[in-house]
């Protein structure tokens, strides 16, 4: 288990020094690599789903990317998960992107103990993209990261209004129940 583990971090760290490939193949082909390249080499079951063409502004691509991988790092590393999922779901005001793993779970009330980065940093992307990030986990049942974020015309039209865009605020850590499918 150990060797494994160590594989399994040696490979993620391998990964994350590669230059971002979402600037030259967008998000979808991006993550698509991710899960080919590091949960698929370690025997995570793996699966990318969207809803038809998905093509968003750079920026917005940047930062649901690195909020799927830090979801996806943490089931990789602490999770221990065996299955990950993650959908894209673009609407007409809105782009959604869950990340659902069948790992070990956690308590919501232990999230704010945790001493890792994580967390941290995809709170931190969501507010840069206004979005609303949601953290669902049961121990034992898995975790569902969620990010909905304003479609970029919404967005552009505020600032070009000269309005001020909203402070970003990261929501909820709602315990679903029953945990995840």
């Amino acid at each position: 288990d150990a060797a494994r583990q160590a594989l399994r971090e040696m490979r993620l760290m391998l990964y994350e020094l590669r230059p971002s490939l979402v600037a030259q193949e967008g998000l979808v082909r991006a993550l698509q690599r991710r899960l080919d390249t590091v949960e698929g080499r370690v025997g995570v079951m793996a699966q990318l789903l969207t809803s038809g063409d998905i093509k968003l502004p750079g920026r917005i691509e940047q930062e649901l990317y690195h909020i799927a991988l830090e979801a996806l790092n943490n089931a990789l590393k602490h999770a221990k998960a065996t299955l990950v999922t993650i959908n894209i779901d673009k609407e007409k005001d809105q782009v959604e992107l869950t990340v659902v793993d069948n790992g070990a779970g956690f308590a919501l009330s232990d999230l704010e103990a945790t001493k890792g980065m994580g967390l941290v940093i995809m709170r931190e992307r969501a507010k840069e993209l206004d979005a609303v990030l949601t953290i669902d986990s049961t121990p034992g049942e898995g975790t569902q990261v969620q990010v909905t974020v304003p479609y970029a015309d919404t967005l552009s039209v505020k600032t070009e209004q000269g309005a001020e865009p909203s402070t970003g605020e990261v929501h909820g850590y709602a315990e679903r129940p029953g945990g995840i499918p």
